[in-house]
């Protein structure tokens, strides 16, 4: 028998939500839809302050970064929790990303006059990631963000800033991240901790619904908060930097607090 919570869940997967209903589709590409080119505007800027922080080429290329980078910048420091181990290059990126500012709310306010056309409260902070090819984390690490304490009505933005061969970044449409959940029953622990159990049978399921991302680097990427995704090390066949930003937005008339037995049922766990 379900729980209240596997209860709730199996509803909100079996909904229509705003993004079906203006995009038909569980994932849409923004391409060519604006003279503001953001993943330019955010590549420059990145560019810019990492210079400022670190001894850099002159003209570098984004993608070639990690062959400048110091083992001093890669030392990685445990924290609480493994999704939560950074280095000093992640820290970097945690600093570029509360800086710009200005350019954050340009693209938000393009979001919203251009793009969703509807009132939404969005992440205050964007998420900048940085693949290098020497890393070797635990992927990959199949999940919704609704499996870690977020809301199923929230939309997700992703771009690139790095113009590479291989995204690295898989992506299950909405229809087999349903089954696939479905399968647990809607327990989202047990779906965890399967995916990180490293166990290739699982994992291969999972390369067989997805489809890699691709052409990333001068459009960006709106998909339904539900759909089931992971990141991927970077390979033999494109070792390459990949550099990122994602954030999450929600409609302000699809934002709830919910709770079950007297208890919220949207919490982060822990991972930052």
């Amino acid at each position: 028998m379900l729980s209240k919570k596997e209860i709730y869940f199996q509803n909100e997967y079996q909904k229509a939500n705003f993004f079906q209903e203006r995009f038909n589709s569980s994932f849409k590409y923004l391409r060519g839809d604006t003279k503001k080119k953001w993943n330019k505007t955010f590549r420059n800027e990145i560019k810019d302050f990492l210079s400022c922080k670190i001894p850099l080429p002159q003209n570098f290329l984004l993608h070639e970064i990690h062959h400048y980078l110091t083992d001093d910048l890669l030392k990685i420091e445990k924290g609480d929790n493994p999704s939560n181990d950074r280095n000093e290059i992640t820290k970097l990126m945690f600093e570029f990303a509360e800086s710009k500012n200005n350019s954050y709310i340009g693209l938000v306010e393009w979001l919203y006059r251009d793009v969703i056309r509807k009132d939404f409260y969005f992440q205050r902070i964007p998420t900048v990631r940085m693949h290098i090819p020497q890393e070797n984390f635990l992927y990959p690490k199949w999940h919704s963000d609704c499996f870690l304490g977020h809301s199923p009505k929230e939309i997700n933005c992703w771009f690139g800033l790095t113009n590479n061969v291989e995204s690295g970044f898989w992506l299950i449409d909405l229809e087999k991240s349903q089954k696939w959940i479905s399968e647990f029953d809607y327990n989202f622990e047990n779906f965890l901790k399967k995916a990180r159990s490293r166990d290739k049978k699982f994992n291969d399921l999972g390369f067989q619904r997805a489809i890699e991302i691709k052409n990333i680097y001068d459009s960006i990427l709106l998909f339904d908060s539900r759909c089931i995704h992971t990141a991927l090390n970077r390979t033999k066949t494109d070792s390459t930097t990949r550099v990122s930003i994602d954030i999450r937005i929600i409609l302000k008339e699809e934002f709830e607090w919910v709770t079950i037995n007297e208890e919220p049922l949207y919490i982060g766990k822990g991972v930052k």
